[in-house]
């Protein structure tokens, strides 16, 4: 028998990987702060585009329009 407390398969126990864990979701959401570098010309062009379209389609959709009073 060992002193040490019982692991799962990888060698790692529960607190240890609890804390590991914790630390890996810290980073993530350190880094999902971050601000975003800006898009290329091209692709923020596209993006406005797309935009206006969607808008267009919704400004003409019959679900959008007010009933008929």
């Amino acid at each position: 028998m060992t002193d040490r407390p019982a692991q799962d398969p990888d060698g790692i126990d529960a607190k240890t990987g609890k804390a590991v864990a914790e630390a890996i979701g810290e980073r993530l959401r350190a880094d999902a702060r971050r601000e975003e570098p800006e898009l290329p010309g091209r692709l923020r062009v596209l993006l406005e585009q797309l935009r206006a379209q969607e808008d267009a389609v919704e400004d003409t959709s019959p679900a959008t329009r007010p009933f008929p009073a």
